[in-house]
């Protein structure tokens, strides 16, 4: 008797659910499908340790920016050395991840189909900087010099330093996040991205004068930093997620510009509870810079932030192509796929 009336119980239910189901709206059930789809937790993998260069995913979190946007459970997660951010997203182990331009685009020509959905940095960061009164003045003066220099993805664009100035340097060190060897004096230059590793000189007490600086973007070479990355079949199976997530984001870098004070403590509150040993000073440094980063060329309205122009990737394109990349079956228009409506112009 108690199996027959478990039994009844189940009929019952699959019934009702089933006439529920024939009662939907089409229109009804698309939205039940995409509701549906945003409850799942999403994950945006960051291609470094919490710092201010994150702000704008980490205020965005902060505020509730997703969830208002219609994604109540979004998890960050923090990378470390050697991590590799777009290759684990397309292994399906989170939805998005940042990375820099020059990454993304390496990793479609290795077979990986990640694609672009906002391009948040619109200028290069990178730069090369020597200790003042050792002969350098222009970039060409580093030859002879020994230099530090980051490899992996970093490599294409200071190779590309290297040969458009005919630098022939005396040796290259790897830099592995110290430039103790460049304030010893066992390094004339060291590549650094002029929202960190520079302000870490003068936190250490050189003063601008003491110091010679050659800035990519400055220079022609403007290798474009982070952006937003999915995978392209995620990027066709839930646009609604991409659009949600791009939309947060940029209210959330809208937001930090805006509350330095309030972001800043976000900030320390997670790179303290990630073991991050940083400063206020440092992580203001890197804001304030971050922000000429996100609205150069651009401007000020939060609308016209995460292109990414043609002629950026384009610049990319060619320099990986001069390096002997296979770059034949890459294109922009399937690389930058921004959920429609989600950018007020394309470049």
């Amino acid at each position: 008797m108690m199996y027959m009336g478990r039994l009844r119980c189940i009929v019952c239910c699959v019934a009702y659910i089933a006439v529920f189901s024939l009662c939907m709206t089409p229109d009804l059930w698309a939205s039940a499908q995409k509701g549906m789809s945003a409850q799942a937790p999403v994950r945006i993998l960051l291609q470094w340790v919490p710092q201010a260069q994150f702000a704008g995913v980490i205020m965005a979190h902060k505020k509730g920016f997703f969830r208002e946007a219609g994604l109540p459970e979004v998890r960050l997660l923090w990378s470390k050395l050697g991590d590799q951010p777009i290759r684990r997203l397309c292994a399906g182990e989170v939805e998005f991840a940042t990375s820099c331009l020059t990454t993304g685009i390496l990793r479609r020509i290795e077979g990986l189909d990640p694609v672009s959905i906002g391009q948040y940095m619109q200028k290069s960061s990178t730069m090369f900087v020597a200790r003042a009164g050792r002969g350098i003045v222009e970039p060409g003066d580093l030859t002879g010099k020994v230099l530090l220099a980051w490899g992996g993805d970093f490599e294409p664009e200071f190779k590309l330093f290297l040969t458009h100035f005919r630098i022939k340097p005396k040796a290259v060190f790897p830099l592995s996040g110290s430039l103790a060897p460049l304030l010893q004096g066992a390094a004339d230059a060291a590549q650094a991205m002029y929202y960190n590793e520079y302000n870490s000189l003068i936190e250490r007490g050189l003063r601008k004068a003491d110091l010679v600086e050659f800035h990519y973007a400055d220079l022609g070479l403007n290798f474009v930093g982070d952006g937003l990355f999915t995978h392209a079949r995620y990027r066709e199976d839930h646009p609604d997620i991409c659009a949600a997530a791009h939309a947060a984001i940029i209210q959330g870098w809208a937001y930090a510009f805006k509350h330095e004070e309030e972001t800043l403590d976000t900030v320390l509150r997670h790179a303290e509870a990630n073991a991050v040993v940083t400063n206020r000073n440092q992580q203001r440094w890197m804001l304030r810079a971050i922000k000429d980063l996100v609205t150069h060329r651009v401007g000020p309205d939060p609308a016209d932030w995460g292109e990414l122009r043609r002629e950026d990737y384009d610049f990319i394109i060619d320099a990986l192509k001069s390096q002997g990349h296979d770059v034949s079956k890459l294109s922009y228009e399937t690389f930058f796929r921004p959920v429609p409506g989600t950018l007020s112009r394309r470049p």
